[in-house]
């Protein structure tokens, strides 16, 4: 996929193509993302070709699909300082869930609150407790898009979430009343 895929890059650019510049870039990352062998130089290069990517789609929901993808290279990318990976991930998780709307599938906007929250509950920067609190408001938002008779795998994914941050609440000795 990569030796052809990578000269059809080149071309869609000589071409103007930039739609097509976006997708080539998706295919590249994602497989680069997914080669074995140099696995911190491929990540390294799937991030850029995903970061392109991201940047030349202009359909919000799809950019935002490629950004949870994209959040999730960060989360595991090898170099670099651990702490500023998770917050780049953090920052595009934010940035693509503050673009949804309504309009966008409801799927979409249950994974990136969930990424969002489960973020939230592992991270290491700010106080914790602001973060756990900020990760079961979103999970609240979430509950309220999604019902286990409409969406089981969701909601089931909402609902773990919900009782993780609730847990580590009590951990932390609050005491927490979920709606």
């Amino acid at each position: 996929t990569i030796e052809f895929v990578a000269p059809a890059l080149s071309a869609a650019y000589v071409h103007g193509h930039l739609i097509w510049s976006a997708g080539l870039h998706w295919i590249l990352g994602s497989s680069l993302r997914a080669r074995t062998g140099n696995v911190r130089a491929d990540l390294e290069e799937a991030i850029e070709h995903m970061e392109a990517s991201v940047r030349g789609t202009p359909e919000p929901n799809l950019r935002a699909e490629r950004e949870l993808n994209l959040a999730a290279a960060y989360g595991t990318r090898r170099n670099g300082d651990p702490n500023e990976n998770f917050e780049a991930a953090l920052r595009i998780l934010e940035e693509g869930d503050a673009r949804l709307d309504e309009r966008a599938p409801r799927r979409v906007r249950l994974a990136m609150k969930s990424n969002m929250a489960r973020a939230l509950q592992a991270r290491e920067e700010g106080k914790r407790l602001e973060n756990l609190y900020r990760s079961l408001r979103i999970l609240e938002e979430a509950t309220a898009l999604t019902s286990a008779a409409e969406d089981p795998e969701p909601w089931a994914l909402v609902s773990i979430n919900m009782a993780e941050t609730i847990k580590l609440l009590i951990a932390e000795g609050e005491t927490v009343q979920a709606d």
